[in-house]
């Protein structure tokens, strides 16, 4: 049968990790460690004449990453598929491994519990208010939640994070005459700034539910993704030479973790118990 000459994909959303993240590509994978120190606690004191002043120590901390390795999973395409194909099969099956590690990372980033694992943003982040509801959100809570950071992290660079459901969430909320709180801008209806801040969508974020955590404010950059080396693609004909074959598949070696001295640059607002 003919081929046309493009190829109709899938394009459900998924990603924001590694958009709001900052990302350090290291060329190898022994562990990283990056000090801490908190001493936003203390402050100098009045002393005496001959006075012997407090001792006075701050704490000191160390967060690490090492590197987890992740396949793809492998696609297998017969020789005659790639010889005869029209739309450049095999640039479409790289981008597809490269999709297929994408989905994958975003999710370990989002909620990944650090147990012989990446540390997921969600596993750590702490509570910056919890709701007064169990899935409904008030606007009053937004403002508490960007008031949660300290204004000393809460300016250039702070971000919303959360998934479409509770976008659209907030989009719906209404003051007492029933006009829309968040008003939409030039950007095909959808608001491009919440109280001034941008936001980004992540797929893999929790909806509004009881207890959960469905956004996230702050600075976003203090979640650190170590990778090594970037994506690898390998294809192989020799495996499956006996039925002429061709095999693909990717590897990536990640690791990431919040950075946090104890200002708590990130938090995020959970919902109410039931």
């Amino acid at each position: 049968p003919t081929f046309m000459h493009t190829l109709e994909e899938d394009r459900l959303a998924y990603g924001g990790m590694n958009v709001v993240s900052d990302i350090m590509t290291t060329k190898s994978g022994e562990r990283m460690m990056w000090p801490t120190i908190d001493d936003s606690a203390n402050s100098g004191a009045l002393v005496a004449e001959s006075g012997t002043p407090t001792l006075v120590d701050p704490t000191f901390g160390e967060v690490q990453w090492t590197a987890y390795k992740y396949s793809s999973g492998e696609i297998k395409v017969t020789r005659e598929l790639i010889e005869d194909n029209t739309v450049n099969l095999v640039s479409r099956i790289a981008g597809l491994l490269g999709t297929r590690l994408g989905r994958l990372e975003n999710s370990v980033f989002t909620n990944a519990d650090g147990t012989n694992k990446p540390t997921g943003l969600m596993s750590v982040v702490p509570t910056g208010v919890t709701a007064v509801g169990t899935a409904a959100i008030l606007f009053d809570e937004i403002i508490d939640l960007e008031h949660s950071v300290d204004p000393a992290r809460r300016g250039e660079g702070c971000s919303y994070m959360m998934n479409d459901s509770t976008l659209k969430l907030l989009r719906k909320l209404k003051d007492s005459d029933g006009r829309y709180l968040w008003q939409a801008e030039a950007n095909a209806g959808t608001p491009g700034t919440l109280n001034g801040y941008g936001y980004t969508i992540n797929q893999d974020m929790a909806s509004a539910a009881v207890s959960a955590k469905p956004i996230t404010f702050g600075q976003h950059k203090a979640f650190k993704i170590r990778r090594v080396n970037g994506l690898r693609l390998v294809v192989t004909d020799e495996l499956y030479a006996r039925t002429d074959e061709i095999g693909f598949f990717a590897w990536v070696r990640i690791d990431s973790n919040l950075l946090d001295a104890g200002d708590n640059p990130v938090t995020c607002l959970t919902m109410a118990a039931a």
